[in-house]
């Protein structure tokens, strides 16, 4: 017999690992133990075996677990775990034929970690909630504000970043409220939905403006508006300030949208201060460009955002 000590979910995969990533769930096809094998403490969900995952799949898929609802998907909360199970609908019969660990880098972008038969998956758990409230709750749309007033601009870093992530991987993000999870706790924001971007007619991602109205897009009030315009055009500037960026990098972040997008929420009282943001930002962008061509530390640069961060302050 072999006893193996796990006293967390975070440790190394079990003695019982699956040579064959494919692997039939109903036919039953899939490595035996070598040894009678007792664990003591938690084991991770993957480091079960098959039958036992689909045990535990199928047990979550009751009303109670149900965390999420699209007009293709069901999610539900694998209770005791740090996963979730997504069923698709048209394919639902298809749920659990396979059991597929061979991940592309899309299934990794959308948070998938296995594979289990007509486009259903177990993906990871994300803690916190989604940005999307009906007008009409104020008290979500509070507990928001506060949530996004208190998140840092890293954490709108990591959400550019993994938006950045998936569009060189020719993805696109799903833009709307519930497809951004808020973490309080942890000081996060997360992107959970993307999709393939067509061959035949391609779409553009702006990341910026795509951050501002996946955030705002169901909210009338100003004030709350300001505070992610703020956090949003400081993350563009950190970006600028901390990075190598061509003038490719520059045209996918597109300043210039987000601003447009700010002028349409009526974030500039007047108009000279929408023109005067419009000149800095342009000018930054074309500073930045002439330090990468010129492999230059610009002193115009940073005094340049350094005037941007006042506007920033004052305007939002």
């Amino acid at each position: 017999m072999q006893i193996c000590f796990q006293p967390s979910m975070n440790c190394k995969k079990s003695s019982y690992n699956i040579t064959n990533p494919i692997i039939s769930h109903y036919k039953g096809i899939h490595k035996q133990l070598a040894v009678d094998t007792v664990y003591f403490g938690n084991r991770d969900l993957l480091d079960l075996s098959v039958d036992d995952i689909f045990k535990k799949t199928d047990e979550s898929i009751r009303a109670e677990n149900l965390i999420g609802e699209g007009s293709e998907a069901k999610v539900y909360k694998i209770p005791n775990t740090s996963y979730c199970l997504r069923l698709h609908k048209p394919t639902m019969n298809e749920y659990g034929e396979e059991f597929n660990l061979h991940l592309t880098e899309e299934d990794k972008i959308n948070h998938v970690v296995a594979k289990i038969g007509g486009n259903s998956t177990i993906m990871k758990y994300l803690e916190g909630y989604n940005a999307f409230v009906k007008r009409d709750d104020v008290a979500a749309q509070k507990r928001i504000f506060q949530d996004i007033k208190e998140m840092p601009v890293s954490a709108f870093q990591r959400l550019l970043n993994q938006f950045i992530h998936a569009m060189n991987n020719k993805m696109l993000f799903d833009c709307c409220g519930k497809n951004i999870i808020i973490n309080p706790k942890d000081k996060t924001l997360t992107a959970i939905d993307f999709y393939k971007n067509s061959v035949e007619y391609p779409n553009t991602m702006y990341p910026l403006s795509y951050m501002y109205s996946a955030l705002t897009s169901f909210y009338d009030d100003i004030e709350y508006k300001k505070v992610c315009a703020n956090k949003i055009l400081n993350t563009f500037l950190n970006e600028v300030e901390s990075k190598s960026l061509s003038s490719f990098d520059l045209a996918q972040l597109d300043i210039s949208m987000l601003l447009r997008k700010l002028q349409d929420s009526k974030l500039f009282t007047n108009p000279n201060y929408y023109k005067l943001s419009h000149r800095i930002f342009g000018e930054i962008r074309d500073l930045k460009i002439t330090q990468y061509c010129n492999s230059e530390d610009s002193i115009s640069l940073y005094g340049k955002i350094k005037q941007a961060r006042a506007i920033i302050r004052q305007l939002f």
